[in-house]
């Protein structure tokens, strides 16, 4: 079984875990649907406001977490998380798409425009991943490279 892989934090899974039974809920209890897809709408937002804020804004760092950075480790497990979550979001969309009536399918368009949120959060955390190498690269290599003497045969 070759699907893929994720390293994600316990919040993350933690969210998944309340997504699932939402989702659960509105298939045993279809009249709660409608409620439950705005639930569900929050707990995504709130999870993508939350972790900008604590990897991008560094709020970690303030926070009960109390690290002292927020290093390139941080970024590339945010990448992993949102990465799960973009991937089954289209499920989630379908599943409860099942759960509701025709008429109240427009409720939806709220998830796709987490999806987009996701993204976006996605790019931004990958652009500063990239800053951070560039600034390794610039750092460490660049001194070197300046040092070279790509004349000389050697």
């Amino acid at each position: 079984a070759g699907g893929v892989r994720y390293k994600v934090v316990w919040s993350c899974l933690l969210l998944l875990e309340m997504v699932m039974d939402d989702v659960a809920c509105a298939a045993h209890f279809q009249t709660l649907a409608t409620n439950i897809v705005g639930k569900v709408c929050e707990l995504l937002r709130l999870f993508n406001t939350r972790s900008t804020h604590l990897v991008l804004g560094a709020g970690a760092i303030h926070s009960a977490a109390r690290l002292k950075s927020i290093n390139a480790k941080h970024l590339a497990i945010v990448t992993q998380c949102i990465a799960l979550m973009l991937a089954i979001l289209p499920h989630i969309r379908a599943a409860l798409m099942a759960q509701l009536p025709a008429k109240q399918h427009a409720l939806l368009t709220d998830l796709d425009k987490i999806k987009t949120d996701y993204a976006e959060h996605s790019e931004k955390v990958l652009n500063k991943l990239v800053s951070i190498i560039g600034g390794i690269v610039e750092h460490s290599l660049a001194p070197k490279i300046t040092k070279t003497s790509f004349d000389e045969s050697g």
